[in-house]
């Protein structure tokens, strides 16, 4: 009896090798919708950065304002894109 049960537990087409497959998947509308908020978080806090940290108060305003805008522009298109 012992040794049936050890030939039935070592038996070669119990141990094949299953084919495995795996794929990942991007919810793309989830991503943009992430990364449009974190630039959307970002772009503020760079602006008052760059006030901060700079002498040219009213130089860098206007160039936080210009970058401002052109992220904006390009999230806008980004959105309508996906």
């Amino acid at each position: 009896m012992l040794q049936k049960l050890k030939i039935a537990s070592f038996r070669n087409d119990r141990y094949t090798p299953q084919e495995i497959k795996t794929s990942i998947t991007i919810n793309w509308t989830a991503l943009f919708f992430v990364l449009k908020n974190l630039m959307l978080l970002a772009i503020p806090m760079l602006a008052i950065t760059l006030s901060i940290f700079s002498d040219y108060l009213f130089l860098t305003e206007i160039l936080s304002a210009s970058f401002l805008i052109t992220l904006l522009v390009f999230i806008n298109i980004a959105s309508r894109a996906s």
